[in-house]
């Protein structure tokens, strides 16, 4: 399942894929979080919301986030079925590949868009739900929160 959607996404070098994996082990995630620049947005509590904005070295930054919570999408996008079965690993409502309280980090726009994990960035020829909102609204959405927030 992860070498076809690792493939589809035009990587052929599988250390590659090994060295991305790794980045996703429970050390390298506690690590990301406990940064002091990058782990600023990070819930303090279980599927909450954490600093809607940080003080960086480089001075404020707002912090965002969103998520889908549905790894079965479109009858017709060859990846659901690989979606479907990595969800299947999680004890929690995901996107096939995070959990959605897992994916909060700062402000929580919204995290049950009806919506797998390469949904939400519009991969494989734009097949997503039906009756859900376009994940090119949803950036564009997001492109005018940060334009009105002065960013």
């Amino acid at each position: 399942g992860v070498e076809l959607i690792w493939a589809l996404l035009g990587n052929d070098n599988p250390t590659d894929l090994l060295a991305a994996l790794e980045t996703f082990s429970p050390e390298a995630i506690a690590g990301f979080n406990q940064d002091p620049v990058f782990g600023q947005g990070m819930p303090s509590s279980a599927c909450g919301e954490g600093e809607a904005v940080s003080q960086t070295p480089a001075g404020p930054r707002r912090n965002y986030s969103w998520t889908g919570n549905d790894p079965t999408t479109n009858a017709f996008d060859p990846l659901d079925l690989a979606f479907f079965l990595t969800s299947l690993l999680f004890d929690e409502a995901n996107d096939g590949l995070v959990e959605v309280c897992s994916a909060h980090f700062g402000d929580v726009i919204r995290d049950n868009y009806r919506m797998n994990h390469l949904d939400e960035v519009n991969q494989l020829l734009g097949l997503t739900a039906w009756f859900e909102t376009d994940p090119r609204s949803v950036f564009r959405a997001h492109a005018n929160r940060l334009k009105k927030a002065g960013l």
